[in-house]
């Protein structure tokens, strides 16, 4: 949950990148949307970094997530989330390396 708290007050200072999980949700899993940078687009630009997140949801497989429209997640948001896993090992340096790759790919991205 530190490591989690901790990757959500950094991403909330970014503008256009929002939460979609619920204050509520597991601590093991985190899901966000980057307005203007599609989901793929995202995953291919972090896994050039070495850093690997999932697009979408768990159910998702290829097409927009149930899961994010029953959350009632805006269609242009549910195209551009990925899914951030954690586990036990995951520390504050491997979530500042995450949120640095993020910011960066934002700059190239975003017109």
């Amino acid at each position: 949950s530190k490591v989690r708290n901790y990757f959500i007050e950094k991403i909330n200072e970014l503008d256009k990148v929002y939460v979609n999980s619920p204050e509520n949700s597991l601590p093991y899993i985190i899901n966000i949307s980057i307005e203007g940078v599609p989901s793929q687009v995202m995953l291919n630009s972090l896994s050039s970094m070495g850093i690997y997140v999932s697009a979408g949801s768990a159910c998702a497989k290829g097409h927009r997530s149930d899961v994010l429209t029953a959350m009632r997640i805006e269609p242009r948001r549910i195209d551009s989330a990925i899914r951030i896993s954690l586990s036990k090992t995951t520390t504050e340096n491997d979530m500042d390396l995450l949120y640095n790759g993020i910011v960066e790919t934002i700059k190239r991205v975003r017109r």
